[in-house]
């Protein structure tokens, strides 16, 4: 994993901090969540729809069981 993706990864523990964090701030927060095993352009639309009613956007996943 690039550094790049790897600093944007946090855990569910980190993510309740960085959000208490931005709403002190005045920022307002989007979230997405779902299983995205196997992403379309759908899901991109669904993603842009919601950035665009927040200054940051979340995107959590549901684990699949293999």
């Amino acid at each position: 994993m690039s550094s790049k993706t790897s600093c944007k990864i946090k855990t569910l523990d980190n993510l309740e901090k960085i959000i208490t964090d931005l709403k002190s701030e005045g920022k307002k927060i989007a979230h997405c969540h779902g299983v995205f095993d196997l992403f379309h352009p759908g899901h991109l639309n669904h993603f842009k729809a919601a950035k665009k009613q927040a200054d940051i956007l979340i995107v959590t996943l549901t684990k699949m069981n293999s």
